[in-house]
Formats: structure tokens, sequence, C-alpha cells
């Protein structure tokens, strides 16, 4: 059976063969948009506001940095098409990651874009893999870029800004380059740019990140497919939003370009500071926010931070990069009924979105609809397909905006990409909801799933029903071996309050009566818990459960 998205989504508009690039296209906006409009705003604005870039500035540099890097490396477009131009980016958010990106497109180049929070040996190795020539990094990294120039001859490195007065690089700045390429003529126009735009690290949740080969019209797709959900509510005098979302990941990245292609204001953060996030919508009167579930339940678990901030010009909040409980959803939407909360589901793979919620009806655990363009598919742990409502399979998805596979990984490629499906290894079951639409529900990873005497049983159904515990506001449930069951569950848990150390047994006593009293034995822990500071994450803010699995085999 197929599953299709809902009638009532709005058509895709563009002509998806004749889109060009992903900088040509966010820089032309909608059709609807006003020029005079768009030459008033300022599309990126720094936290700290010390920044501001308006779509002049933003068209003017990609075209003086694409001049600037042509003379300097002695590139031609004309040469450039054949996708051997790799420039990497290895940075926080700043408001002129975008510009790189454009600039490297400009050029018929590809953007290598680099998580900040990932390993040196790791991105390396991705520098290495794609045969990157060029890499932009931030002061901040000034020894990564160092140490990747040092492990590959020839890679060129520019840095984003200048170090401290007292300190020297040895490294040109990407504003040296910028005021060459002013005093050069633009470069030539491409006949036909090389197609893919970016290449994105994975998740890496379960092993070692791969490279994903995200296209030009595969992003742009997204943008549309995102925006036709969005547009449902979309305020048309444009809208604040929050900026601290990696743009080196691919969620991060959508979310920046779609709000940059619909002329709203993105307040752009190096990273995520709950303290700085705050005081930003403050400030900034930020109504749209994008974040994970961990800050929603670190909010609840905190309800002064309500009273300390104004987050009364917050109307819009974007969940994703996890499942949402249903418990924590009543607690926030308790604690500010004016949210309109949606959540999202998506992967690297898909050029990021793949549903998001319906803004006719709350389904709890529902991750939406799908987007437009979208087909999915079922099956069977045999192999047969899922032919109706409520029965879980693996997700499989057909769209135009998957992947072109991943990077030097032919394998892994036809693995995952096949016969013009993307197989997600995301168990998942659609539901019909009251109103007949077909709502998605990830049950949870293939990978992650546990087998107690020889049943499948999912972490995600035992992390949702700590999640509704007072005392937890994280939870990350992973199988460790057991004599009789072959698997059991244990749960990583980041406490609401730290416990004394006389309190801990009594504790886990709490939430083992809790969980008893609302799941199966199989899903049960009997004191099988590590309690945590943190999760660890990904810079997109999913669970590395690979890490726990290490921690737990060195204990065992």
């Amino acid at each position: 059976m197929i599953f299709h998205p809902p009638s009532w989504l709005p058509a895709i508009p563009e002509d998806l063969s004749k889109v060009g690039t992903v900088g040509e296209f966010v820089l032309r906006g909608p059709s609807s948009a006003q020029e005079s409009a768009t030459e008033s705003k300022n599309p990126l604005v720094s936290a700290d506001g010390t920044k501001r870039k308006s779509y002049r500035q933003l068209a003017e540099d990609v075209e003086a940095l694409a001049a600037g890097l042509a003379q300097e490396l002695q590139w031609s477009s004309n040469e450039s098409a054949q996708g051997d131009m790799i420039i990497g980016i290895w940075s926080e958010n700043t408001v002129d990651y975008h510009t790189y990106c454009f600039a490297t497109h400009r050029l018929g180049g590809t953007s290598l874009v680099l998580h900040a929070s990932t390993s040196s040996e790791e991105n390396i190795r991705h520098l290495k893999a794609s045969n990157c020539s060029v890499l932009i990094v931030s002061p901040a990294l000034v020894e990564a870029g160092r140490a990747a120039a040092a492990a590959l001859r020839g890679l060129r490195v520019y840095l984003t800004a200048s170090l401290a007065e007292d300190s020297s690089s040895g490294f040109k700045t990407i504003e040296q380059l910028l005021e060459s390429g002013r005093t050069l003529g633009p470069v030539p126009v491409l006949g036909k740019p090389c197609p893919i735009a970016y290449l994105c690290a994975t998740s890496g949740t379960s092993g070692a990140q791969k490279l994903a080969r995200l296209t030009h019209s595969g992003i742009i797709t997204n943008i549309l497919q995102m925006n036709a959900v969005a547009s449902l509510s979309h305020n048309p005098a444009g809208e604040v939003a929050l900026g601290c979302l990696p743009f080196s990941h691919v969620q991060g990245l959508v979310a920046a370009l779609s709000h940059i292609y619909l002329r709203d204001e993105l307040i752009v953060h190096p990273t995520f500071d709950m303290k700085a996030v705050l005081m930003s919508i403050q400030v900034h009167r930020i109504n749209r926010l994008y974040v994970v579930p961990a800050i929603l339940a670190a909010l609840v678990a905190n309800p002064f931070l309500f009273k300390a901030f104004d987050l009364s010009s917050v109307d819009k909040v974007l969940v994703g990069a996890g499942a949402l409980a249903h418990g924590l959803y009543t607690r926030v939407k308790a604690a500010q009924p004016g949210w309109a909360i949606t959540v999202g589901y998506g992967l690297t793979e898909s050029s990021v979105g793949v549903s998001l919620s319906s803004p006719h009806e709350y389904l709890p655990g529902s991750i939406g609809v799908l987007l437009p363009l979208y087909q999915a598919r079922l099956v069977r742990e045999d192999g047969s397909e899922v032919e109706g409502f409520d029965e879980p399979g693996e997700l499989l998805l057909a769209s135009p905006n998957q992947a072109a596979g991943y990077l030097g990984d032919d394998e892994a490629t036809a693995t995952t990409f096949r016969d013009g499906w993307l197989h997600t290894g995301d168990v998942a079951l659609f539901r019909q909801s009251p109103k007949g639409d077909a709502h998605l529900y990830i049950v949870d990873r293939l990978k992650d799933m546990i087998k107690v005497k020889g049943m499948q049983i999912s972490p995600v159904a035992i992390e949702d029903c700590l999640r509704q515990h007072p005392g937890v506001v994280d939870v990350a449930v992973i199988g460790v071996p057991d004599y009789l069951a072959g698997e059991r569950p244990k749960a990583f848990i980041v406490p609401a309050k730290k416990p004394a150390e006389g309190e801990v047994e009594a504790l886990f006593d709490d939430w083992d009566e809790f969980v008893q009293s609302k799941l199966t034995e199989l899903h049960w822990l009997r004191g099988r818990y590590e309690l945590l500071e943190a999760l660890p994450r990904t810079p997109s803010g999913k669970v590395t459960k690979g890490v726990l699995r290490r921690r737990q085999e060195s204990k065992d």
C-alpha cells in the first residue's frame, strides 16, 4: 500500500526542472515577494545585534567572494561543473555562512559543510574523502584548520575573520578575498552548474558519519515542500525566526534557507546557549522557534524561566530531531497555551523534511502528514508489504528531493537507495485520523529495537513513558545483554533534580513502579538506570545511542 500526502496541502508552484542553484532560488524569493519590501529587510541578523545583512549585501558579497576565489585559486567557472570543486566550511553559525555556500555554487562547486562540534579526526576524514581543496574556518577553530592543512597536502585555508591583534594564523581572511573580488568583474554565468550543492554529514547516531550528496533541486524542492505547510500559518508581513540549529546540519541549513527565501528575519546564534536564546527572544521579539524535545523539557522543568524572560512574542514552535511525548506536549501547552507546536520528521538523505504536523488536528504521538510530492510504503521484516493502517514496518520513501547517494560509499548507497525508494531504517506506521488523513508515527530505529525473550520491543515506548514522570528531564534507552532473556532495556536518564546519595535507590524504585504501571513486563527496567548530566547528542540534537552502547560495553 502506498501512502500519500493529504489533498488539502497546497501544490508545489515551481517548475522544478528550471530552478537553478540554491543561492539563485533563495535570493530570487517567491513570486509574491515585492522588491521594495525585500530591499528594506535584513534576512540575517547576529544575535548580539552587531551585524546585519540585507538581500542586496548578500547578493553583492556572493558575487565578490566568487570573483575573489576564482582569481585567488585560478579557477574558471567553465571548468568547475565537473563536480571536483569542493569548498569546506568548518565554522559555527555566522551571518556570512550562506555567503560562503552561495559563492561556491556561483563557481559551480559544492559546499562541504562540517559540524563545528564533530571531532577533528572525523572532519579531516571528510575533507580527504571529498578531495577538498579549500577550507573556510572560524577563528575559534583555527587550530583545527592547521591540523587539516597538515593532513591534506595543498589544502588552502581561509579564516572567516581575523584573529586577535596579537595573533597571526598565516591564513588569509574571507574579507581579503571580498576586497579583491569587489575590484573585479563578475565571474561568467554558468551554463550548467554541478548538480551537487552540499556534502552533508549524516547524523551518525549508530556509527560513523557518511557524506550525503544533496542536490540543488533536492534542497529547493524541500524548501517548497516545507513551505506548503508553513504557508497555511505564515505571517505575510514576515516573521522573526530563531537561528540556533547548526547550519552545517541539513535541518538548520534548510530552515535558514527557507526563511531567507520567505523574506523573514533570522536571528543567528553561533551555537545553542539557553540563556542567550531566551534573551534573544526577548530582545529581537522572535516568534518562531526551532528546538529539540530536550529544550522544551528543560523549559517546563524550570518554569521560572518563563517569568525571567519575556517570551510573549513566540507563537510558533517547530520540534525536530526526536519524538515529542504527549506528556511533554501537554506540559508545554499548559505553560504556554498560545504556542502552536509543530512536530517534524526528516532525514539528511531526504534533504531533511518528510512530514510536519497537520494544522487541522492534533494526534498524540503523530509526527505529522507527508509533505507534497512524497510517497511512502511500509515493509515487514520478511519483505512483504504492509497493506493498511496501524501496522508497523520499515519506512520507505519516494520523492524528488532524495540525496544522490553517499560520497565514496557505493555499498551504503546501494543498500539505502533502491529502485527509487529511500530505505530509512526507521520502523513506522500510519494511522488514519478522524479527518481521514494518514498520520505518520515513528516506532523506532531498526538498529535500536531490543529483543527480549525473542520479542521485539521499542525503546521509544519506554522513553515516552519515562518522559511523563516529573522527575525525568531526558532519557534514552538501549538494550543490554541478559542471560535469560537475551536482552533487557536499560535507561540513561537526566533527572530533574540530582538525588542525594541515599535517595538514588528510592528514585529508581519510583521509576520502576511508574513503568510497570503503564507497560508490559518486557519493557520493565528493574533498576537498570544510569544517571547522566546530559545525553550525548549530534549537532542536530539527536541522541547518539552508539556512544551509550560503547559506554555500557566498557562496563560489561
